[in-house]
C-alpha cells in the first residue's frame, strides 16, 4: 500500500472519530475507576472547595491499562489514586446523570472515549476509541457534530503533560523508604485543600 492511501485512510478514521460524542449514559462514570493526577484533584479543590482526601480514594487492583508506573506504593499495599466513589458511581455524578464538575472534571474524563497517541514531539500520532468503550462496560457513545482536532489535540498534549508530571512524582513517592498512607500521599503530591 502507498503511503498517499494509507494517509487517506488515517484522516478518514480521524475525521470519523472527531464526531465521537458522549451519550451521557454516565455508564464511565459507574464502572471504571477514574484515574485522577494532583493537577485533577487541584482543580476540583478550587472548583468544590472540598478536602483533597475527599476528592479521592485509593483503590487496589486496578489495571490502569496495566501501566505499573500508576501504582502508588503505601503502608498498606500497591494501590492507584481515582475519584472517590458513593454507592457505586462517581461521586460528582448527579441525580440527573450529569457531571457535577464537568468543567473541572479530570483529563480523563475530558477524553474518554476517544484516545490520541502523540509523537515524542506532542504532534498527532493517531486517534482511536479506546479499548475501555468496548470491553470493560458498555458505553454508549455516538456520532454527531465534529469536534476539532485542534481542540482534542490540545487537551491530549495537556493530559499528557500533567500525567508526566504526576507519574514523576509518584516514581519518587514510590522510591522512598518508607510509604506513607493517603493524607501523606497528597502533601507529598502538594495537593490544595488539605485539613
Amino acid at each position: 500500500m502507498t503511503k498517499r492511501k494509507s494517509g487517506t485512510r488515517k484522516k478518514k478514521k480521524i475525521s470519523k472519530l472527531l464526531a465521537v460524542q458522549c451519550s451521557q449514559c454516565s455508564t464511565c462514570c459507574r464502572v471504571p475507576v477514574a484515574l485522577a493526577t494532583h493537577h485533577d484533584i487541584n482543580r476540583l479543590v478550587k472548583a468544590t472547595g472540598l478536602e483533597a482526601g475527599k476528592i479521592v480514594s485509593l483503590y487496589a487492583n486496578v489495571d490502569a491499562d496495566d501501566d505499573d508506573r500508576f501504582l502508588i506504593r503505601t503502608s498498606y499495599g500497591k494501590r492507584t489514586m481515582g475519584l472517590r466513589k458513593v454507592k457505586g458511581r462517581c461521586m460528582f455524578l448527579s441525580d440527573d446523570q450529569s457531571c457535577s464538575v464537568y468543567n473541572s472534571r479530570p483529563m480523563s474524563c475530558r477524553m474518554f472515549p476517544l484516545q490520541v497517541t502523540l509523537e515524542e514531539d506532542n504532534s498527532l500520532h493517531d486517534l482511536n476509541v479506546q479499548d475501555s468503550a468496548h470491553d470493560d462496560f458498555s458505553c454508549r457513545y455516538r456520532f454527531g457534530r465534529s469536534r476539532s482536532l485542534k481542540e482534542i489535540h490540545r487537551i491530549a498534549v495537556s493530559d499528557f503533560l500533567e500525567q508526566d508530571s504526576y507519574l514523576k512524582k509518584v516514581a519518587e513517592w514510590n522510591a522512598r523508604s518508607q510509604k506513607g498512607k493517603k493524607q501523606e500521599l497528597l502533601e507529598f503530591l502538594d495537593c490544595d485543600g488539605l485539613p
